[in-house]
């Protein structure tokens, strides 16, 4: 992995830490197969959520997940 594809980490505030969840926990989070979570991560054109590695572990912070989901909301027209 190059420099340039690491994000630097953010510093967290004691009053704020991070929700990790496994992708077992997002897959039933968000009612989609782990498989699918695998195959988002896989495909490069594809970065739908985003995750960690800390060491071999994959994890998503809960925040993360919840502001994707809630910027893909269609609004309904009348």
């Amino acid at each position: 992995m190059s420099a340039a594809n690491v994000t630097p980490i953010r510093p967290v505030s004691s009053d704020r830490r991070p929700e990790w969840m496994t992708e077992d926990e997002v897959s039933e989070y968000l009612k989609i197969s782990v498989e699918t979570l695998r195959d988002w991560r896989r495909t490069d054109a594809v970065k739908v959520l985003p995750f960690h590695r800390i060491g071999r572990l994959v994890r998503y912070e809960r925040s993360e997940v919840d502001e994707i989901v809630l910027a893909g909301r269609v609004g309904v027209s009348s």
